[in-house]
């Protein structure tokens, strides 16, 4: 029923000229009068999404279709009756395959693929592949009037399609992300396009502009539908979105020296020396710069400011990270220490397996012995944290007898060589090449 004010009426019919131009030529003046008569009896217009459905329907249809032939004889409601067939004898099975069948009618397509979760994954489709995804899924009228691949880049503008799947790979909705200017880095623009048949919960109510927002960090996105703009914030790493997924997916597994690898990939100043031991146990020291990459990727820990003009580390104290692998390539344990000059800080200890325990304690006490060479080993009860992954239980006693043992026997030792030389210009010397052995 039709409660609008006459001014209402006009104001909804001046859109219909602009919507009927969408559609298809031999369609155009059949919606014309059918919107102008929903209007008059309803008082609204079509929702939108029933429209692009509608277009997709009727620009799928060719001039031997019996439809095409009798459009002026039908109803907008017989029309949607008619779309609502079409979509379940022909858009059900399309929609129900696989995207990796469309490899299969266009053997050059090809797409990313994530897991976001266990049931979630995420395509994409770069402008290179956009024709070919939405022919193979009949959905050609979504992408834009005029798009071709060449002429974007003209423009600078770029095209991607999102899409989100479930674990058999099936289609289930899919985002379409426009970018109007990509050497400026203009505004993103995105809209979702949902699958029409028995959607996921899950997928149904996934945030896409959380997700958009992360895809595309530190620029302005605008969800078409809502028009609502926002800023999205920056990524610390600065690693993309899908690679950044890959890389965690390698972090959450248990070879040590693959994270290490994936990690260099996306960061060329990272480095690790691995040095052989017995058993085929290993150990890896990880330099300041390094240090701070790696504790950046895995724990998304800021990366400190120094100051490159003032060269004192007490001003800007080094990191080090000291890990401990077994044969298998499995973190046994972790040591980390911050040096400022003449001492050596304990950050943290981790260890992360009960198996070599004594082993593991045995290559730790070397490497803090070591250590002990260059200055005093201080903070010695951050060898046991609470917030540990395993703790090592009783053993802060135990290093701290061997540290401090040790230490003293250094010292002891030292006193004796610098007796052996004598004097206190010699002191001084070895001093001074202890300290430059670290710089």
């Amino acid at each position: 029923m039709n409660t609008n004010t006459y001014e209402e009426n006009k104001e909804l019919k001046s859109n219909i000229l602009g919507i009927s131009y969408d559609f298809p030529e031999y369609s155009q003046l059949w919606l014309i009068t059918r919107l102008d008569n929903e209007v008059n009896e309803t008082g609204k217009l079509p929702e939108p999404e029933l429209l692009e459905r509608l277009n997709n329907c009727l620009s799928s249809l060719n001039e031997s279709d019996e439809v095409t032939k009798k459009i002026d004889m039908l109803s907008f409601k017989d029309m949607t009756r008619i779309l609502n067939l079409w979509e379940e004898k022909v858009i059900r099975p399309i929609e129900n395959q696989p995207i990796t069948n469309v490899a299969i009618e266009y053997p050059d397509f090809s797409c990313d693929i994530i897991e976001l979760n266990d049931e979630i994954k995420l395509a994409k489709i770069d402008i290179d592949n956009v024709e070919k995804f939405c022919s193979f899924y009949d959905m050609e009228n979504y992408y834009p009037n005029g798009f071709s691949a060449d002429k974007y880049r003209e423009l600078n503008k770029n095209l991607t399609i999102y899409a989100l799947l479930d674990k058999e790979n099936k289609k289930q909705s899919v985002i379409l992300v426009e970018e109007e200017d990509t050497m400026y880095e203009g505004e993103i623009d995105f809209k979702t396009i949902p699958n029409l048949f028995d959607i996921p919960d899950n997928i149904k109510n996934f945030d896409v502009d959380n997700l958009i927002a992360s895809i595309y960090p530190a620029r302005s996105i605008r969800n078409v539908k809502t028009d609502i703009i926002k800023e999205t914030p920056e990524s610390k790493t600065g690693i993309d979105f899908f690679d950044s997924h890959k890389l965690n997916k390698i972090l959450s597994g248990d070879n040590q020296f693959d994270k290490f690898k994936a990690v260099e990939k996306e960061f060329s100043e990272f480095h690790y020396d691995v040095i052989e031991l017995e058993n085929g146990f290993k150990t890896v020291i990880l330099n300041d710069e390094s240090t701070n990459i790696y504790n950046l990727v895995t724990k998304g820990i800021d990366i400190p400011e120094k100051d490159k003009n003032i060269d004192d580390k007490l001003w800007n104290p080094e990191k080090n990270l000291f890990f401990i692998i077994n044969d298998k390539s499995k973190t046994l344990a972790t040591l980390e220490t911050t040096w400022q000059g003449m001492d050596t800080e304990i950050d943290s200890v981790h260890r992360f397996s009960d198996k070599d325990k004594e082993t593991v304690d045995r290559i730790l006490f070397d490497y803090m012995a070591d250590l002990s060479n260059e200055g005093f080993v201080r903070n010695l009860e951050n060898i046991t944290n609470d917030d540990d992954v395993l703790q090592f239980g009783n053993s802060l006693d135990f290093y701290k007898v061997l540290a401090e043992g040790h230490m003293n026997e250094k010292e002891n030792k030292q006193d004796s060589i610098e007796g052996e030389i004598g004097g206190d210009d010699d002191e001084k010397v070895i001093i001074e090449e202890k300290q430059s052995m670290r710089m």
